[in-house]
This record gives structure tokens, sequence and C-alpha cells, in this order.
């Protein structure tokens, strides 16, 4: 018995994921974790919040692939044989 599915569902469910974007990386900070609904022109360049942000995601990239060189000797490339 091949049983068709409920179309209104289906619609309702496309219709969901439409919804839903993906936030850009450098204004997700603000997006999810900022109390203003919105920056004034200019603001947002010299945001001290945002600019601390980047600034501690930058030395934790660093420290990571600096870790990772350390641990392999190699930059964490894996060698070719």
């Amino acid at each position: 018995m091949n049983v068709r599915p409920f179309l209104p569902l289906n619609c309702l469910k496309r219709w969901l994921a439409e919804q839903v974007q993906d936030v850009p990386e450098d204004i997700a900070l603000c997006e999810f974790d900022c109390r203003k609904p919105e920056c004034l022109v200019g603001e947002w360049e010299t945001c001290e919040r945002r600019l601390r942000w980047i600034e501690e995601e930058r030395r934790f990239r660093h420290a990571f692939v600096q870790g990772s060189h350390d641990r392999t000797g190699n930059s964490g490339q894996v060698s070719q044989r």
C-alpha cells in the first residue's frame, strides 16, 4: 500500500526550513550576544566588544596552530611516505 504524505505538513516543514538562515561568522557575536538591537552607522566598525572578540579568536587560532606545530614538529602536516 503506497501512502501519500500529508501535503500541508510537508509545506509547513519546507516553510520552517526557509525561515532559518545561517549567520555569517563576522556578525555572529552581534547577532546572539549583544544587547543592542541595531548599531548606528559607523558604530559596528569601532565596537570594542566585537574587536576584542576578534582579537581573542585570532589568539586562540594562533595558539591552536602553535600547539599543533609543537606536538608534531612539522606544523601539523602529515608526512608523505
